[in-house]
């Protein structure tokens, strides 16, 4: 499983927001509780990372490569470094804080809101991480 909790950290809020998206808009009981389980999942899945990340090694940590359209030398690559694993575990710590802090402000349109929040964390992970880009060379860099 370690080989895969970057993937991890990035797919759970996009596959929790596409399944808030699918939820009843009159139901915002349940998509108010949905997204709050998605964040906590993923803060969850994001500590094993923190914890098992090694300060004493100056390189990228956690990579993670699959050749995506290997005929073109296109391959999915992450790793994250230390300054990126605080990042990551900050967005993570503090999107179930968000959440529950605009609990009662927010009136209308929490689903969503949810959904927001939900690809908004992936947006700015991709942003932060340097081999977030899903789309590589075989040189490594990006497209």
């Amino acid at each position: 499983m370690r080989g895969m909790l970057l993937s991890a950290v990035v797919f759970v809020p996009a596959l929790g927001g596409l399944l808030i998206a699918l939820l009843p808009r009159n139901r915002e009981g349940l998509v108010k509780q949905a997204a709050l389980v998605v964040a906590l999942l993923t803060f969850a899945v994001s500590l094993p990372v923190y914890f098992g990340f090694d300060a004493r090694v100056a390189d990228y940590q956690f990579q993670e490569r699959r050749p995506w359209l290997p005929t073109l030398g296109i391959s999915y690559h992450l790793g994250v470094d230390g300054i990126s694993l605080l990042l990551v575990l900050l967005t993570t710590f503090l999107m179930p804080l968000t959440l529950l802090a605009s609990w009662h402000s927010i009136e209308k349109r929490w689903k969503e809101f949810a959904v927001t929040c939900c690809s908004w964390r992936r947006e700015c992970w991709g942003c932060s991480w340097p081999w977030t880009s899903s789309c590589s060379t075989s040189s490594g860099r990006p497209c």
